[in-house]
């Protein structure tokens, strides 16, 4: 990962997405096991980081199109739901990442919002 002097959440977060999506390595998004070869759980889903966001972003176009409101809600009072998807690994990665600095992921609300509006392939919402 490449050094990045910055005060801003937003440039770490997505400094870390860019550099795991930089990763060739194959592994199943179902267990987490790095792949070898061999099956490894019953639902196995193989591939690179890049490979699981692309299918993400594949099936949040999907969920967009199903929504019955542009905010994803299930009725007009209902709330947001699966409003920003990461494959398990990338999220851990970022998870641990401000752990080490006594920090949550996302921080609040606002954050993941902003998240959001940045990323807005990975959410599962058109009107934010």
């Amino acid at each position: 990962m490449a050094l990045l002097k910055t005060t801003n959440r937003l440039d770490v977060i997505e400094a870390i997405i860019n550099t795991a999506l930089k990763d060739n390595r194959k592994y199943c998004n179902c267990c987490d096991k790095d792949w070898d070869g061999t099956p490894c759980c019953e639902d196995p889903q193989i591939g690179s980081n890049a490979e699981h966001v692309r299918a993400l972003v594949t099936e949040n176009e999907i969920m967009r199109s199903r929504n019955k409101y542009e905010t994803g809600r299930g009725s007009e009072k209902g709330a947001m739901r699966l409003a920003f998807r990461l494959p398990p690994r990338i999220y851990f990665m970022l998870d641990l990442y401000f752990k080490n600095y006594g920090e949550k992921f996302p921080k609040d609300t606002s954050e993941l919002y902003k998240l959001m509006r940045r990323f807005n392939k990975l959410c599962a919402v058109d009107k934010i």
